[in-house]
């Protein structure tokens, strides 16, 4: 009896072992669950916070906000940059075309090439003659591709008779030609001198028209232009003047 009765205690104590065992791995898989959902929650709720009651928490969605806007603006930047570039392109091309365009003009407004080089002349007044010593010019532009020119002048008084207009000789391949002609102009009156100007515009001698080279006008109001001394005189552009066309 005493033993029957050892043995039922034993039983009962190796099943409420066994019970114990179970009920903890039960509680163990519980709090495991629980442990991952919590986590799951915190990676949902990263960047934006809640309150107590789930209520999205205000400073938290401004934050939120302005990143996303930040993000699609930049998106925006970007396919505004790409669509843009093309243009940019277009518009580098047409600047650098018009730019071409500008320079060709200003090179060929008066020939092939602006106009340099100077003259040496001299000049007197005696007896109411005026007479103009032409002797050379320097640095000539080319007027021709081969790099010369075949100049020649033409002088004319201003204002003068029209039997006042003179011509130098060409010569030939120079762009340092050297003339030494002597021209007069008669009957001016000491009282019309100071009023006058001598014209002397520098040509290439060429078929079937003459190119411009240069020209110096020469106001005569001031007497040191008529002391006789030799004096280089820079070339420059065609002038607008009141007179026929030389």
């Amino acid at each position: 009896m005493v033993n029957m009765c050892l043995v039922t205690m034993l039983a009962g104590a190796a099943v409420g072992g066994a019970l114990s065992a179970v009920f903890c791995l039960i509680l163990l898989a519980i709090t495991c669950c629980c442990v991952r959902y919590c986590k799951k929650r915190r990676a949902k709720g990263k960047h934006v916070k809640k309150g107590p009651n789930g209520v999205l928490d205000l400073e938290s969605a401004q934050v939120f906000g302005k990143t996303m806007k930040e993000e699609a603006g930049t998106e925006h930047l970007v396919l505004e940059a790409e669509k843009m570039a093309p243009k940019e392109e277009e518009f580098k091309c047409k600047f650098e075309l018009n730019k071409n365009l500008n320079s060709m003009e200003s090179t060929t407004s008066s020939g092939h090439h602006p106009v340099t080089g100077d003259i040496l002349f001299r000049m007197t007044y005696e007896r109411c003659t005026l007479t103009l010593y032409v002797l050379k010019a320097r640095n000539l532009k080319a007027a021709h591709d081969a790099g010369y020119s075949d100049p020649f002048c033409k002088i004319h008084v201003v204002p003068g008779r029209a039997e006042y207009k003179y011509r130098t000789r060409h010569i030939k391949q120079n762009l340092n030609p050297e003339w030494k002609e002597t021209f007069t102009f008669p009957g001016i009156d000491p009282n019309e001198i100071h009023h006058k100007k001598i014209q002397i515009v520098v040509w290439d001698w060429n078929r079937p028209s003459d190119d411009f080279l240069g020209e110096v006008i020469v106001d005569l109001s001031d007497p040191i232009h008529l002391d006789g001394t030799q004096r280089w005189y820079q070339l420059w552009e065609r002038r607008a003047m009141a007179t026929e066309e030389l």
